[in-house]
């Protein structure tokens, strides 16, 4: 029977960035000189670029003489935390035939092994007034590699809470998707969602990123809702009580609100209010004063973080930087 010829190697790609640390498959063609032949034995063999010291693969860790693994898988299987990330290798495969004739190796393939980046998503800030939120993002790399791409993705709840869910293989679920788009240096660390979201839906953005050599950063996601609907102002009652010098406030939720607890209201003047927690569907207190003050007046719906359900149809916040109203001005003589 005659030799089979070298191999092919497959993936990894020649100079591929990978987390070689994480796990990886190397493959290749077994390729017989006659019909038939097929492989029985391989010998996966690295070396440090550079370097002279050769180590074969056992399939289970590294030895320093040459070692045959009986297989007729073109392929071998590198567990997480046996190819150290950091430095340079050169790989090759030779593959010997059920008549035990063996190939010559492969050309050597260049793999760099290199600590995947990282990206977090930072924002939107949840809930979102509007139905095109931007998503902001900070990138890091260990090696200080520049990002060179990205890619965001916006699932509703239906589809990311399901539990076979992957954000691979539901790409074609998703609400938004901005494909691959180059991102470097010099590009603002945020992008905008290119489509009109829903209203009141808890949805999930996914974000991925590449460093050079195409290697990509592990899925990252952020929560957020969406809420299109400013809240009317709650409706507010002072009756000025000028023999006591004092003014009694009734507050009320607004009628687009579901819940009393959905009302709160906070001073915009330079004396006595005291913001007040949740809880009554017409509240009443006593402000001290002597002169004219003015109130403002936020409401919103509530958002339930624990459960991610949301429980109103409008959000506002004065915080936040959203709408507050102006209720009343009352004078005491």
């Amino acid at each position: 029977m005659t030799a089979p010829y070298a191999p092919l190697l497959g993936t990894p790609a020649n100079l591929a960035y990978l987390d070689a640390d994480g796990g990886f498959v190397q493959t290749w063609s077994h390729r017989p000189a006659a019909p038939g032949d097929v492989q029985a034995q391989y010998r996966y063999r690295r070396r440090i670029a550079g370097s002279t010291t050769y180590e074969w693969w056992t399939g289970a860790t590294w030895a320093l003489v040459s070692t045959d693994v009986a297989s007729g898988a073109e392929q071998a299987v590198i567990p997480p935390g046996v190819f150290p990330n950091g430095d340079i290798y050169q790989v090759a495969v030779a593959t010997r035939n059920a008549g035990g004739e063996w190939s010559p190796y492969s050309p050597e393939r260049v793999l760099i092994a290199s600590e995947p980046p990282t990206l977090t998503l930072t924002g939107p800030p949840s809930p979102v007034l509007g139905s095109r939120p931007t998503i902001s993002y900070v990138y890091s790399d260990a090696e200080g590699h520049a990002m060179e791409s990205l890619r965001l993705v916006v699932y509703p709840q239906a589809v990311w809470s399901a539990g076979d869910f992957d954000a691979d293989a539901d790409l074609g679920l998703a609400l938004w998707d901005s494909g691959k788009i180059l991102r470097g240096l010099g590009d603002e660390p945020e992008y905008p969602v290119g489509v009109d979201l829903p209203d009141d839906d808890n949805m999930r953005v996914y974000g991925r990123a590449w460093q050079i050599g195409d290697q990509p950063s592990p899925w990252a996601h952020i929560e957020f809702n969406v809420t299109l609907t400013v809240p009317n102002p709650p409706g507010v009652v002072a009756i000025a009580d000028n023999t006591n010098g004092e003014v009694d406030l009734a507050v009320a939720a607004s009628l687009n609100l579901l819940t009393a607890d959905e009302a709160d209201f906070e001073s915009a003047g330079p004396v006595g209010w005291e913001r007040e927690g949740y809880g009554h569907p017409e509240r009443s207190d006593e402000w001290a004063s002597n002169g004219t003050q003015s109130l403002k007046v936020t409401a919103w719906s509530t958002f339930d973080a624990a459960t991610a359900a949301h429980a109103g149809d409008s959000y506002d916040d004065a915080a936040a930087g959203y709408p507050t109203f102006d209720a009343f001005a009352a004078t005491l003589f």
